[in-house]
C-alpha cells in the first residue's frame, strides 16, 4: 500500500503538531502540508516532500499525495 500524510493548519490549532513531528520521525512515510499548513511539519524531516496545492503542486508532490492508497 502507498501511504502518505497531508497536514494542514488544524494540526497546530488542535495541538497535534508536536505529536505529528514525533510520529513522523519514527515512521518512514512521505508527508506534505497544504498551503495554509506550511510550517506545521518539520520540513527538514526525511519524508517531507513539499506543499500540496492541487494542480499547482510540484509534480512529484502531486503524484505522491494523489496516488496514495491511504
Amino acid at each position: 500500500r502507498r501511504v502518505s500524510l497531508l497536514a494542514d493548519f488544524l494540526a497546530d490549532r488542535f495541538g497535534a503538531e508536536a505529536a505529528l513531528d514525533e510520529w513522523l520521525q519514527e515512521v518512514d512515510m512521505p508527508h506534505a502540508t497544504l498551503l495554509l499548513g506550511k510550517g506545521v511539519l518539520d520540513e527538514n524531516c526525511a519524508g517531507f516532500v513539499g506543499t500540496y496545492c492541487g494542480g499547482a503542486s510540484d509534480p512529484a508532490v502531486k503524484q505522491l499525495i494523489e496516488n496514495a492508497d491511504v
